[in-house]
């Protein structure tokens, strides 16, 4: 069987839910008050994997319909918020789901926009929202700063991969050489209100460096060997270079649109 680059995270969907990030409070309380959102307000959250955004907005009272194609992920999530009545889950891809007579006040979307069908994905969003409604695309970006880590990591992946950035999820910034401001600007139907920004840090020790990069589809899609190779040279770098640490600087963006 073929494997997809947007399904593989349910091969490792465990992991991906330990160690992958959610938002900063900030971020999601801003993005609360620029779509005046209410209690029971009714988000949909697309591509939510294993429930990583749903859960801030259920833990603020918001209810939540998650979309996502991938059973492994799905099931995490169905586990997190078991007997939660404000959580259901859809296993289907947004290309083929259709909201029916259910509508939204807020679409919402976690690393996962650049996955969905570009020729439909803002035609789908404003489908499934109410009069007034808000698409709210999110990103955990890692910031590049210039230090020796970083030039053995450069180093192990120039070696070990082609084409790939030597960094954590979030490294390729934008939407196909895009950024998400800039699409959402030439989108029919959608006007950016704002960007809500917070820089934040996270350090890891190797072992949970490298698990994390284990969870990004274009390190799981290669081969076994050249992933085996480039993980020994980044935990060489890790160890010798930053004593078994590595530090990387984030910065959260929420793009604010608003249906028109």
């Amino acid at each position: 069987m073929t494997r997809r680059q947007r399904t593989v995270f349910g091969e490792v969907a465990e992991t991906y839910d330990e160690v992958r990030a959610s938002y900063p409070d900030s971020v999601i309380d801003n993005v609360a008050v620029l779509t005046a959102l209410e209690s029971g307000s009714s988000v949909l959250d697309v591509g939510c994997g294993t429930g990583i955004l749903a859960e801030p907005f259920i833990s603020r009272g918001h209810k939540v319909l998650g979309i996502d194609p991938s059973s492994g992920m799905a099931r995490i999530a169905r586990r997190k918020f078991a007997g939660n009545p404000n959580f259901r889950l859809h296993l289907v891809d947004f290309q083929t789901w259709s909201p029916g007579s259910d509508r939204f006040d807020l679409v919402v979307a976690g690393q996962s926009w650049h996955w969905m069908d570009p020729d439909t994905r803002f035609h789908s969003a404003a489908s499934a929202l109410r009069d007034n409604g808000h698409l709210v695309l999110f990103w955990n970006t890692a910031n590049q700063m210039e230090t020796p880590i970083r030039a053995a990591l450069d180093t192990a992946y120039a070696e070990h991969t082609t084409d790939m950035p030597a960094g954590p999820p979030g490294s390729k910034t934008g939407l196909n050489g895009r950024e998400p401001h800039e699409e959402i600007a030439e989108a029919d139907r959608f006007e950016l209100l704002d960007v809500v920004e917070e820089a934040w840090s996270a350090t890891y020790a190797t072992d949970a460096y490298l698990r994390l990069l284990g969870t990004q589809s274009d390190h799981r899609l290669l081969d076994d060997s050249r992933r085996s190779a480039l993980f020994d040279a980044i935990a060489d770098a890790i160890d010798d270079i930053g004593g078994g640490h590595i530090n990387v600087q984030y910065i959260c963006r929420a793009f604010v649109a608003k249906l028109t």
